[in-house]
């Protein structure tokens, strides 16, 4: 069976990043091997990122694209129906086994209505419209979208802190605690956490397929901002710290500790608050 537009989209968008991460990757090679400034670490490091980038499309297949057992079972046209659905209820901040309860509640009807020789409009209508109201029988709306901001902070401190070791790794006679971010990628982090993320998944989850080259396409876009500004407005000093102003923000062990301990945290208060929203309904 052919592949959906959003299974089109989904790989080549994965396909895409991997391709972009590796010139990247080569073209910080030969950055720092015409300054000198290659060792051994650098080539293990910029190593494994390919190595990763490459492995990643696979991943993203089996994951994301490749059909499972019974959802080979549908027709094409139930399929696009069910695949809105299921990206709708994945996307959302419903835990792990109520997304599998729903994702296989909707499967089972729409196997059994595909077998009576009902049409996929006539079973589901707006799948988009059918998901929603699978949703509020679980939350009231407007209300699980908070949980979106918890999972924002662990995001940008896995960002902060996968970051600072990349940049040690390339220095590794440097203490950790000395390695900086500019200002500019701590921006990027946090629009990318707190924004970018919740949208995509938000809107990844209805018609606008397109929606999955969204982070790839804001990170060039933000690439180009950054090099114009710096090529027309570098004179200024709020443009130059924000471009090129490094901030330590893994200053000493107690810091590194607390960003440790606040995934744990995060990931409790957002059980916590996701139980006592889901009783709210009851």
């Amino acid at each position: 069976m052919k592949m959906t537009n959003r299974n089109k989209i989904v790989l080549m968008t994965s396909i895409f990043l991997a391709l972009c991460v590796i010139a990247t990757v080569i073209l910080n090679l030969k950055y720092t091997i015409n300054n000198n400034a290659i060792n051994i670490n650098s080539f293990i490091l910029m190593g494994i990122i390919i190595l990763l980038s490459i492995i990643s499309v696979p991943i993203v297949y089996f994951l994301k694209v490749r059909k499972r057992k019974f959802e080979k079972m549908l027709s094409n046209e139930y399929f696009q129906k069910y695949e809105i659905i299921r990206d709708t209820v994945m996307s959302s901040q419903l835990s792990g086994a109520a997304k599998k309860e729903i994702k296989e509640d909707v499967l089972d009807i729409l196997i059994s209505a595909q077998k009576s020789g009902k049409a996929a409009g006539d079973t589901i209508g707006n799948p988009e419209t059918f998901a929603g109201e699978i949703l509020i029988t679980y939350a009231k709306p407007g209300r699980l979208p908070v949980l979106s901001i918890i999972d924002g902070i662990m995001y940008f401190v896995f960002f902060i802190i996968g970051s600072s070791m990349f940049i040690w790794f390339e220095q590794i006679d440097m203490s950790f605690f000395e390695t900086r971010i500019d200002i500019s990628m701590i921006t990027f982090f946090f629009i990318l956490s707190f924004i970018l993320i919740p949208v995509t998944k938000k809107l990844t989850s209805t018609y606008n397929y397109w929606m999955f080259i969204l982070p790839v396409a804001f990170g060039i876009v933000f690439v180009l901002f950054a090099e114009i500004i710096r090529k027309f407005f570098y004179g200024s000093e709020i443009i130059r710290q924000f471009l090129d102003g490094p901030v330590r923000m893994v200053p000493n062990i107690a810091i590194l500790t607390l960003y440790i301990i606040l995934i744990p945290i995060s990931l409790f208060f957002k059980s916590y608050i996701r139980k006592r929203l889901l009783r709210a309904i009851d």
